[in-house]
């Protein structure tokens, strides 16, 4: 199966990840928001007013999953903490490339009898996280050209 990837600009920096994140269908979501409100003082009493759209959101991905292998966890560092300077390549399994910064990346430990994945780095746990990267620019894959972007 094809894994996920980050990387810098330069190449210099990728990391190929241990393990996609865990939704079988691929993201838990990828989107963007827009505010809706609704101007009473346009369009009268009939109606209940004018509704206006506000500006798009920024087009985010979101994940969850699984880290069983500690150098997962230290290269997933390593990447939210280059994101704080540069932006980064996201690459995912699909082979769709995005330009990305880190918005959040929540990993939680938990207990286990066994880790047999990584039995010496983390012997008894694992991490689930959340993670939420918000796309500056896509390069390619099925929205390419199909959603506004901003940066």
């Amino acid at each position: 199966m094809p894994q996920n990837k980050f990387s810098n600009f330069s190449g210099s920096n990728v990391y190929v990840w241990h393990r996609n994140h865990d939704s079988p269908e691929g993201e838990d979501a990828i989107g963007q928001e827009r505010t809706l409100t609704r101007d009473p003082s346009i369009g009268g009493a009939i109606g209940g007013g004018v509704l206006q759209q506000g500006d798009d959101g920024p087009i985010e991905i979101k994940m969850t999953g699984k880290i069983w292998h500690m150098a997962q966890y230290t290269r997933m560092w390593d990447f939210w903490n280059l994101s704080r300077t540069e932006t980064i390549m996201f690459t995912d399994f699909t082979g769709a490339d995005y330009e990305v910064m880190f918005n959040s990346f929540q990993p939680k430990r938990v207990g286990l009898l066994i880790n047999n994945i990584d039995p010496t780095n983390c012997p008894n746990y694992r991490w689930d996280y959340t993670m939420t990267l918000t796309v500056i620019t896509i390069f390619s894959g099925p929205l390419y050209g199909r959603i506004f972007q901003f940066a």
